[in-house]
């Protein structure tokens, strides 16, 4: 590979690394259908890269939860109105999200919500961090975003950068939209 090829594609090179993490003879045919559509979806759109959610194929629609994504936002403002400090600090990293463009503002729909929390760090720089749950369940029955995500896109290899907030530098192709919403006040 030159280095002009990967100066070129650098996201493009990090996602065929190794099949994305897994070796194909290692994968079941749906998952290899999986990831080669995940590959496929891998784009430049106004200077930043968009991708899918690696679907299941059997992928069915999920229900909305907002009135679960409402309960444990509430929850969470309970916890963070203890230390008031922790509140702002955590309705700051929200609004840096939105005014970076990594988040937009829409009005509440029948869509799927990724209830979130704070994660308190020892940390000087990074005191909070927002973590979303892709795993919620309105009840035992109903299922999860996690539940039709495909195989698994990790690498056997470590990687260590300074990349600031790299990870809400891949949008999400609009889609796939719907299901990545969360409420915030």
């Amino acid at each position: 590979m030159s280095d002009s090829k990967f100066a070129e594609h650098p996201i493009q090179q990090l996602w065929t690394l190794e099949s994305v993490g897994t070796l194909d003879q290692d994968v079941s045919p749906e998952d290899k259908i999986v990831l080669e559509e995940f590959r496929n979806s891998i784009n430049m759109v106004e200077g930043r890269y968009e991708i899918s959610l690696p679907w299941k194929v059997d992928k069915k629609q999920l229900p909305t939860n907002l009135a679960l994504s409402r309960k444990k936002l509430n929850s969470t403002i309970h916890k963070l109105k203890q230390t008031n400090k922790y509140l702002e600090i955590y309705d700051q990293i929200i609004k840096e999200q939105l005014s970076l463009g990594f988040t937009e503002t829409l009005k509440l729909a029948n869509v799927h919500y990724l209830p979130h929390l704070p994660v308190i760090m020892d940390s000087t720089t990074t005191p909070i961090r927002s973590v979303f749950d892709a795993s919620a369940r309105m009840d035992k029955q109903a299922p999860s975003l996690n539940d039709y995500s495909g195989p698994c896109l990790t690498s056997p290899f470590a990687v260590s950068a300074e990349i600031t907030k790299a990870f809400l530098r891949v949008g999400l192709q609009p889609r796939d939209h719907d299901y990545t919403c969360f409420i915030w006040l």
